[in-house]
């Protein structure tokens, strides 16, 4: 038990102890990459996602704030600081003049449960949901949230020291469980001493210490009922004992920090929870004589959105915004569906998903048909989820499922895809390149074991599934589960537009071809390019014919892959190289080949009258022992059109295809 006894709150970081590694805080630098577009969006990102994972009722309320202090009112709350900010170089931290007017950002959320748990705890071996207090406070990279959470990574957190120009938060929780009041600050600056020889640990505590040795440096929070009423009057927080949830006081923000960016970025990132209900989003900017004040929520999302201009989403977010506002509409439609009208498709009796498995055919005929008509269509597949069993025990899958909606839409120039896991744009998820057609798939439901398995394969970020977490590793077939997840949107919507389309030499000479040597190039311009065969029912769209007296290699398209075969320009003992990557409409196929597309090494290749040499995730090289070989890989998405480049060496020849550019 905490005393009674009201102790005098303070500022303390613990000393550096010998035989402890020495590591400074890297973590903001996961907030300023160009992947989360700076600090403003992982503010909002991170702020949102820790109040809807502790919701308590609907709708989660955000506040975000800015407001001016003169010294009078904040000095208490930093002069402590001030001598370890002093001796902090300035590429770090800019320490702050406490005698002038200092502005601070305000974070609040409402309709949760604040931080629960034991403040008291030191360490926590095992992760424990009950115990975020402990996570919050005094964990970096180590979390108490289950995977089906918005985030847990346990890095976002810091963020808030990041945003601040000399790396200090505040926070002040009420919790739903016993209503206590509990404020505490952190500090995390880089290794200091303000007496020589005696090293300073980077994270500090404003709270409150006892006098026994063994705790002398674990913070405890301030409960005082004095104090906090008097923090929550100097910040203007609008946080009371019967209003459970947290609030957040940052010093001195980042000048990039604005309040009507911050809204900007909660209609990009959280759109959805914003449309159904979930999240109310309050922005604030206070000025001396007056308060501005914007409240969104689902049933003034697009009236507010209207208030900004174009050029300002052009600046400020990764919309157009007559694009946005379609989107919008879109979703709208999608949460108004009945269950009816949305097709299901189930799984085949297998453990890990497979798109050349399922029966979709008979959805597909029905489906083509609402889509002429509507442009519009839903599914609901549902995917086989299993953890990998443990020695001696077995595991059953279980059934996830997902939600498809596709749209065809002639004002879009290029495709556009949605990928939202519990609410979270995974923004750098790309489903597929059919133009003029926006696709989303939203994974959620609390007891959606997809949403697990998914959260697993994140980045610290939230922005991108990653097939290499080890995380992922604990699925049976998680990497092949992650694939087809990836892969509905141009499954289904290239199923979908099949009837759409017709042959093209000329279009397929631009996104399926094989490469010719340099010496050859010159000749194609001149000829006007290869000519490209017709693939009939093959599945692959068909292979140009190449130049030169002595072509070393021919293709053919097979089911699901292609043929290469020999000539007798293929003489013993030369080097094939093959490249492979499906096409994209702009920049090159082969440098944004992903491995989630395809992986060679998983794939089936037959092989006569060669000896394979290197079969990487894109590439197979193979030495020449019979001019008449065969080579036939297969495994390719038969809707998707396949660029490949090809170069035939001598076999004592070095290099590789480095230098090699795509041929128009």
């Amino acid at each position: 038990m905490t005393s009674t006894t009201p102790r005098q709150p303070e500022w303390r970081f613990p000393p550096q102890i010998a035989g402890y590694m020495a590591q400074e805080p890297i973590q903001r630098e996961f907030f300023t990459s160009e992947n989360m577009g700076g600090l403003t969006r992982a503010l909002v990102r991170e702020s949102v996602q820790n109040a809807l994972d502790a919701r308590k009722k609907k709708p989660v309320g955000i506040r975000f704030a800015i407001i001016e202090l003169g010294p009078d009112a904040y000095q208490e709350y930093l002069r402590g600081l001030l001598p370890h900010l002093e001796v902090i170089g300035t590429q770090y931290v800019t320490p702050p003049n406490i005698q002038a007017p200092m502005q601070f950002l305000i974070v609040e959320d409402f309709n949760t449960t604040g931080l629960e748990g034991d403040p008291e705890i030191t360490f926590q071996k095992d992760p424990k949901p009950e115990e975020n207090f402990y996570y919050f406070w005094h964990n970096v990279g180590r979390t108490g949230k289950s995977g089906a959470e918005r985030g847990s990574w346990g890095l976002g957190k810091t963020v808030f020291p990041a945003v601040s120009s000399i790396s200090t938060f505040f926070g002040l929780t009420c919790r739903t469980s016993d209503k206590r009041r509990m404020l505490m600050g952190q500090s995390v600056l880089r290794y200091h001493e303000i007496e020589a020889g005696k090293p300073i640990t980077p994270y500090g505590y404003f709270g409150t210490y006892e006098p026994n040795e063994k705790k002398r440096w674990f913070a405890l929070p301030i409960e005082d009922e004095t104090v906090i009423n008097r923090f929550c009057k100097t910040f203007r927080l609008m946080r009371k004992p019967d209003r459970p949830g947290l609030s957040l006081v940052i010093p001195a923000p980042n000048e990039a920090i604005r309040i009507d960016q911050l809204l900007l970025q909660a209609f990009q990132e959280y759109f959805y929870p914003i449309l159904i209900g979930d999240l109310v989003v309050r922005v604030e900017k206070q000025h001396p004589s007056r308060k501005e004040r914007d409240v969104v929520n689902q049933d003034n999302l697009i009236d507010t959105i209207n208030k900004f201009s174009e050029e300002e989403f052009d600046e400020y977010t990764d919309f157009d915004k007559a694009a946005f506002l379609r989107l919008l509409d879109f979703m709208s439609w999608s949460l108004a569906l009945p269950d009816t009208e949305i097709m299901r498709i189930v799984p085949p009796n297998t453990n890990v998903p497979d798109w050349n498995k399922y029966d979709v055919e008979s959805t597909i005929n029905v489906a083509q048909q609402r889509f002429e008509i509507d442009q519009r269509v839903a599914f609901r597949v549902d995917v086989p989820v299993k953890l990998a069993k443990a020695k001696g025990q077995r595991k059953d899958a279980e059934i996830g499922w997902f939600h498809v909606y596709l749209e065809r839409d002639e004002q879009l120039r290029s495709a556009e895809s949605y990928f939202l896991r519990s609410g979270i744009w995974v923004k750098e998820v790309k489903g597929h390149s059919l133009r003029g057609i926006r696709g989303i798939v939203i994974i959620d439901g609390a007891d959606n074991p997809l949403v697990r398995l998914l959260a697993s394969a994140e980045n610290p970020a939230h922005t991108e599934w990653q097939r290499q977490s080890n995380a992922l590793k604990a699925y049976t077939g998680g990497e092949g589960t992650l694939r087809f997840v990836r892969q509905s949107l141009a499954k289904l919507g290239g199923m979908l537009t099949q009837r759409d389309k017709e042959v093209d030499q000329d279009l397929l000479r631009d996104v399926f071809f094989v490469e010719r040597p340099p010496e050859q190039r010159g000749r194609q311009a001149q000829s006007g390019g290869g000519k490209v065969q017709k693939a009939g029912d093959e599945g692959l769209a068909g292979f140009p014919d190449i130049d030169g007296r002595a072509q070393a290699v021919t293709m053919q398209p097979i089911t699901d892959g292609v043929e290469i075969r020999g000539t007798d320009g293929s003489a013993p003992g030369r080097v094939v190289r093959v490249e492979f990557a499906y096409a994209i409409r702009r920049g090159n196929a082969f440098q944004k080949y992903d491995p989630l597309d395809f992986d060679l090494k998983q794939m089936p290749i037959e092989a006569d009258g060669v000896e394979l040499d290197l079969r990487t995730e894109n590439r197979l090289h193979f030495v020449v022992r019979q001019p008449d070989f065969r080579v036939r890989v297969r495994g390719f998405d038969s809707l998707r059109d396949v660029e490949m480049r090809v170069q035939a060496v001598e076999g004592n020849q070095d290099g590789g295809d480095e230098g090699d550019e795509a041929a128009p």
